[in-house]
């Protein structure tokens, strides 16, 4: 991934000022059959996956390499067992 080349302190804000500048678009279009609007939408999706992915990213960089394997699959199951609990009992 790029995310993992570039510094967090770059791609970040980057990322974030992509996506406000996408979605000033969205707000901009005025026409839905315009065909800029058949561009800009999607872009809103791939925009968010970037700042998901740089996000993600900065965890991982959190775990020390010997043990982020196993902080990943610890956070996974108690993600899996929150969200079970959550639409269980919530």
């Amino acid at each position: 991934h790029v995310a993992d080349k570039i510094s967090v302190r770059i791609m970040l804000p980057l990322s974030l000022l992509v996506r406000a500048l996408v979605f000033y678009s969205v707000y901009c279009i005025s026409d839905p059959t315009n065909w800029l609007f058949f561009i800009t939408v999607p872009l809103t999706h791939v925009c968010y996956y970037i700042v998901v992915i740089v996000q993600t990213s900065y965890m991982q960089k959190m775990y020390p390499k010997e043990i982020r394997g196993m902080c990943m699959s610890v956070q996974g199951i108690f993600s899996t067992l929150g969200s079970f609990l959550y639409l269980a009992y919530g």
